[in-house]
């Protein structure tokens, strides 16, 4: 079962952060945006593996899982995500943006 049928807030907070990157958009480069979001994400994700496992010694024992879990998660989002857009391209219209 996915996030998104599992956690009825889950599409919010995904709202929540798309609206914060259109806001930093107007700003900077669109690349700059995705990759601060990226990174944001990145280090949340650490942190939140740190507050799991309790202690230094279990995150580096749990290193590999960690990370092949978030990848794999994170390349099944964005290739579903990419996917939709180029399906959608007219509608979605990202030189609009």
């Amino acid at each position: 079962m996915t996030q998104q049928t599992t956690d009825p807030d889950f599409l919010k907070r995904v709202d929540d952060h798309i609206a914060l990157s259109n806001e930093h958009i107007k700003g900077a480069n669109g690349a700059r945006v995705a990759m601060s979001g990226t990174f944001a994400a990145a280090r949340f994700t650490a942190w939140m593996c740190a507050n799991s496992d309790g202690s230094g010694e279990r995150m580096k024992a749990r290193r590999e899982e960690a990370v092949r879990i978030f990848t794999d998660e994170f390349r099944r989002m964005f290739e579903e995500s990419f996917d939709d857009f180029a399906n959608n391209f007219e509608r979605y219209r990202p030189d609009q943006a």
